[in-house]
């Protein structure tokens, strides 16, 4: 890992960071032929920097259609 705060600057006085997680499907093994992952949900977090704690969160969830047999990556 490298450290992330060699990557950028944010002034933080009045800044939030927006955290953004994409669970897709998966498989065990090997992708099945023929098959894509897909993004199953997708999560946000809502940071205040200046306070250094999390201000909110949302949750998206969006069913698989190519493979709605497969199971999540968070499982």
């Amino acid at each position: 890992m490298f450290p992330v705060t060699n990557v950028f600057r944010i002034d933080t006085a009045d800044s939030v960071l927006n955290v953004v997680d994409v669970e897709t499907t998966c498989w065990d093994g090997d992708l099945p032929p023929g098959q894509v992952s897909e993004i199953i949900e997708i999560g946000l977090t809502i940071v205040d920097l200046a306070a250094a704690r999390w201000v909110g969160h949302h949750r998206l969830l969006v069913g698989p259609s190519a493979a709605p047999s497969a199971r999540s990556a968070a499982s």
